[in-house]
């Protein structure tokens, strides 16, 4: 009983510790460093995705992102964003960035990120440029 008390404590600690950048993974969705992107979009290497409402998308924004609101997401072509090293889905705090992001993959996107930190709150947190 002992020993298996301490095998569940060993698995808990290491993952509080876990780090959840580039290479790493949450379910399944890779994310990316918000600098690294905001450097990715200078070079013209992402895409972003702002899965919101319209109404959202035209009150503030990623620069050059393209709303695509997650109920549409399913009917629209990958063919062009496979040439960007970077696909990004965003909302506000990434739940339908998340879900944008395993469509893209069920889809057969390879090259789909979230956002660390999340969504275009985590963005915004960074001080990092934004349209209106």
């Amino acid at each position: 009983m002992m020993k298996h008390l301490l095998i569940l404590i060993v698995m808990a600690s290491t993952q509080v510790n876990a780090s959840w950048f580039s290479q790493d993974y949450v379910h399944g969705v890779s994310q990316e460093k918000v600098e690294i992107l905001s450097e990715a979009l200078k070079r013209g290497d992402v895409l972003f995705i702002d899965t919101r409402e319209p109404g959202e998308y035209l009150e503030s924004r990623i620069p050059t992102a393209v709303n695509i609101p997650l109920r549409d997401v399913g009917s629209i072509n990958i063919e062009e964003m496979r040439s960007y090293k970077y696909v990004v889905p965003y909302c506000l705090k990434d739940f339908r960035g998340f879900e944008t992001a395993k469509i893209l993959q069920s889809k057969g996107l390879t090259n789909v990120v979230l956002m660390e930190p999340a969504g275009f709150n985590g963005w915004r947190l960074l001080k990092m440029p934004i349209e209106k």
